[in-house]
C-alpha cells in the first residue's frame, strides 16, 4: 500500500521531490522484501536543504531494481546538497545490471545534459551509485 500511495501521484508528473523519491525506493525496497521473504531494508538519511528539491522520477527504480535481487544487506540512501547541485548516494552490495544503468544515464542526459550524472564507485564491500542533478525547488 506504501509503494502505491508514493507511486500513483507522480504517475502524471514530469518531476518530482527527493523526498517522494526516497519515499518510494524505500516502498520499494519493503515490497520486495515481502515477496521474497527477506530482511533487505533501506535507510535514508536526507538533508533539511535537499528534502524539497527537484528531483527525475523514475531514477532510483532502475537501479533498486536488479541490484535488490543480488543484495544480501540493506541499502543506503544519502540526499545532500553540493555546491549547485543535488547529490543522491545509493550504496547497495551489488552492481545494477548495465541496463539499468545505461537508462538511468540516458534519462540524466535527456533532463539534464552534462549537467546530470550518475557515477559509479565500486568500494571493497559495497557499490555508491550517486547521482548529481541542478540544485532546484520542487
Amino acid at each position: 500500500i506504501a509503494f502505491l500511495r508514493a507511486s500513483l501521484p507522480r504517475l502524471r508528473t514530469v518531476s518530482s521531490s527527493l523526498l517522494r523519491e526516497a519515499e518510494l525506493a524505500r516502498a520499494f525496497v519493503r515490497l520486495h522484501a515481502l515477496a521474497h521473504d527477506t530482511d533487505f531494508d533501506m535507510t535514508v538519511e536526507i538533508s533539511p536543504d535537499v528534502i524539497h528539491d527537484r528531483f527525475p522520477p523514475g531514477v532510483l527504480l532502475p537501479l533498486l531494481d536488479t541490484a535488490v535481487i543480488g543484495c544480501a544487506a540493506g541499502s543506503h540512501l544519502v540526499g545532500a546538497r553540493s555546491d549547485d547541485s543535488c547529490r543522491l548516494t545509493l550504496t547497495l552490495d551489488a552492481a545494477p545490471s548495465n541496463e539499468s544503468i545505461e537508462r538511468v544515464e540516458s534519462l540524466l542526459l535527456q533532463l539534464y545534459g552534462t549537467l546530470g550524472q550518475l557515477d559509479i564507485d565500486r568500494a571493497t564491500n559495497a557499490i555508491h551509485l550517486v547521482v548529481r542533478v541542478p540544485y532546484e525547488l520542487a
